[in-house]
């Protein structure tokens, strides 16, 4: 029986091209009314919660339904 490739996987922020927190929480606090990018970039990507989603702690649903209540 013949294998195939079923997924593949890589990590493309700042490792195959680059990404930026700043630029994205500008874009992004453009739709959140009452929201600024400096308190986006810190909430989405500094402390705990942030980290226990980039160790794959925190499922991303997980994570965005926190944010979704906060921001919401």
């Amino acid at each position: 029986m013949e294998k195939t490739i079923q997924a593949v996987l890589f990590d493309f922020g700042n490792v195959l091209g680059t990404f930026s927190h700043q630029v994205a929480c500008q874009r992004l606090a453009k739709y959140i009314e009452g929201s600024n990018p400096e308190q986006l970039q810190k909430m989405l990507f500094s402390g705990s919660l942030a980290t226990a989603r980039q160790t794959g702690a925190l499922t991303p649903v997980h994570f965005m339904n926190y944010y979704r209540k906060i921001l919401v």
